[in-house]
């Protein structure tokens, strides 16, 4: 898929399978991913990153499970409250 996935009501959760694939960027409360995304995604709520999910952008998250063997290339930043805190969670490369 390429383009914007937006979902703002409380409690909504994206699945996107292990075949899945987004370019462009991932705004949603809940997010349990194992495919491919090329974009920042912002989940105020959970991302579940499973073992094969491979992101390439920035990730905005209030709360961050990781599986072992998902790779993340960008920068973390901590949502609290639906604001983003102005530090990153990784240093900068």
């Amino acid at each position: 898929m390429t383009g914007t996935v937006s979902a703002e009501e409380d409690g909504t959760i994206l699945t996107i399978g292990e075949s899945g694939a987004v370019e462009g960027s991932i705004r949603v409360p809940r997010d349990v991913f194992s495919g491919r995304v090329l974009g920042d995604m912002n989940c105020n709520e959970c991302l579940d990153l499973g073992a094969p999910a491979r992101i390439i952008g920035d990730v905005y998250y209030r709360t961050l499970i990781v599986a072992t063997g998902a790779p993340l290339d960008g920068r973390l930043y901590h949502v609290v409250s639906g604001a983003v805190n102005d530090r990153p969670a990784s240093p900068d490369k």
